[in-house]
């Protein structure tokens, strides 16, 4: 069956858009100055007998620009819920109440920020590594049927240029990102 240059374009869109997406999930957890409850997604708790994100055994507020309060659901959970915090590779402790618990988020010293930047520009790179793979994905399926007989040169050569100037524009949009969050984190 012949494909359409439609099917390529949105198997391709549909592909790097994810990617695009993951890196703006990836660097929107990383510290501006200001905590927010997306911060803490990636925490994990045990609860009966399976590891459970954070946001659904308990709700997450915002006090103030640098503390989030938690309230788990089970207050039977406070202990396990400051272990995970502990450990998470924010290393954050936490102080309770018995009802509620409080994290802290230190204030971003200019080497912390300069960090935070390496994590945005690591995080970006591996967003264009995806999108890349996948117009390398996309365009060894164009080979492999035009090969086949199934497209022409010409067909073949017009549906890897509309590949690459996808690939160009996510590609963009991932540099848009990180040049956005980069600014937030180096404004004082």
């Amino acid at each position: 069956m012949k494909p359409t240059l439609e099917e390529i374009d949105q198997k391709s869109r549909s592909l790097m858009k994810k990617a695009v997406e993951r890196v703006e999930r990836e660097i929107s957890r990383i510290q501006t100055g200001r905590v927010h409850p997306d911060m803490l997604l990636d925490v994990k708790i045990l609860y009966y007998e399976s590891l459970s994100p954070l946001h659904q055994v308990s709700s997450i507020q915002t006090q103030d620009a640098t503390t989030l309060v938690i309230k788990p659901f089970d207050k039977s959970l406070i202990k396990e819920i400051k272990q995970a915090l502990h450990k998470s590779e924010l290393g954050l402790h936490a102080q309770d109440d018995g009802e509620t618990i409080l994290v802290r988020f230190p204030s971003l010293s200019e080497e912390r920020r300069k960090e935070m930047v390496k994590r945005v520009k690591k995080d970006s790179e591996n967003g264009k590594i995806a999108v890349r793979n996948v117009r390398k994905e996309i365009n060894e399926e164009i080979k492999k049927a035009q090969k086949e007989k199934i497209l022409t040169d010409d067909e073949a050569k017009q549906f890897t240029g509309k590949v690459q100037e996808l690939t160009d524009s996510y590609i963009q949009q991932i540099d848009t990102l990180a040049e956005e969050k980069e600014k937030k984190l180096l404004k004082i």
